[in-house]
């Protein structure tokens, strides 16, 4: 296989936007780096502010040309933290041209916040539950009630409908030990209950930031990483990342939105190298992407028939 700009990967620009907005969190879910992170000297609290945030959605909407295909609003924490997440989350669906996300873990996700957001005019709401039973969840996401949240999105799915709202509802579940015996009856009680689309994922490592021995570690033939191909993340403070996940903060380009364009990150010297190192399997500046336990779990366009979080946004566009 061909490895480059193809399908939904553009060259001009790239194809998904990650846009960590806030570096808080309320819970403690066992398969995330947070609770790690939070006690590191990376850890600042930091918010993304409106103002940078205007600045990123603007040039998407003057410089985009259709290339960029999604925003999606996401956290190093809770995004709905943020004391102006809905306020970040309406300028970038009314105004970036293009469609835009939010991952929560829906704790937040009241009535009021609800209507507001499928009044915004977002694409997709994607809320991380991860267990079908109450007690399954309170091991896994600590410090939730799963009782609480799933009415807020039983609520929210009653709402869209009241509304006629056209903003899709997934929610996603990652495979792990402690819910593995789960996965059929929580697909099946929310597809009844009418969300878009149930999103599992495998769980994985964070970038080598967890340590866990359930992980599938890669095997095979080695594949480059499609992420250089396909996305740009940004972090709350601005930091241009080649990397979501980025918790250790080794994943920075060097560049700061404040100072710089998506655009010439896209098309930086750095990028570059990032790209050429992948291909040749030869990790001098990014050895840590040489050392990623999650390289091969990462799905190109159109292999092996499997679909990633891309195709199901450019099925949505369509």
């Amino acid at each position: 296989m061909e490895y480059g700009f193809y399908d939904r990967l553009r060259e001009n620009m790239p194809s998904q936007i990650i846009i960590d907005i806030d570096q808080n969190c309320n819970y403690a879910c066992v398969h995330c780096p947070h609770g790690k992170f939070r006690k590191s000297d990376i850890y600042t609290g930091a918010r993304l502010s409106e103002e940078l945030n205007r600045k990123l959605v603007d040039e998407v909407r003057e410089a985009g040309n259709g290339d960029v295909q999604h925003l999606r609003y996401t956290a190093n924490g809770e995004p709905l933290l943020h004391p102006h997440a809905v306020e970040i989350l309406t300028y970038a669906a009314q105004n970036s041209g293009t469609f835009v996300s939010l991952t929560t873990n829906g704790s937040l996700l009241t009535k009021e916040v609800s209507r507001q957001l499928l009044l915004s005019g977002i694409g997709l709401i994607d809320i991380s539950l991860d267990a079908y039973h109450e007690d399954t969840y309170a091991l896994i996401r600590k410090n939730g009630n799963l009782v609480r949240v799933r009415q807020n999105v039983l609520d929210l799915l009653q709402l869209r409908r009241e509304t006629n709202a056209q903003t899709k509802i997934v929610v996603s579940y990652v495979i792990q030990p402690d819910n593995i015996n789960e996965i059929e009856d929580f697909e099946k009680y929310w597809m009844q209950q009418g969300v878009y689309q149930v999103v599992f994922r495998k769980l994985h490592t964070a970038g080598g930031s967890i340590k866990n021995s359930s992980v599938e570690t890669d095997s095979g033939e080695y594949q480059p990483c499609v992420y250089p191909w396909e996305r740009l993340s940004i972090g709350p403070d601005g930091e241009f990342e080649f990397c979501p996940a980025s918790w250790e903060g080794k994943m920075h380009l060097g560049f700061n939105i404040k100072d710089h364009t998506i655009y010439e990150v896209w098309h930086s010297d750095r990028y570059r190298k990032l790209r050429e190192e992948h291909l040749r399997a030869a990790f001098a500046d990014f050895k840590i992407c040489g050392e990623c336990p999650d390289r091969n779990h990462i799905i190109w366009p159109g292999k092996d028939g499997r679909k990633a979080y891309g195709d199901m946004i450019k099925e949505l566009k369509k």
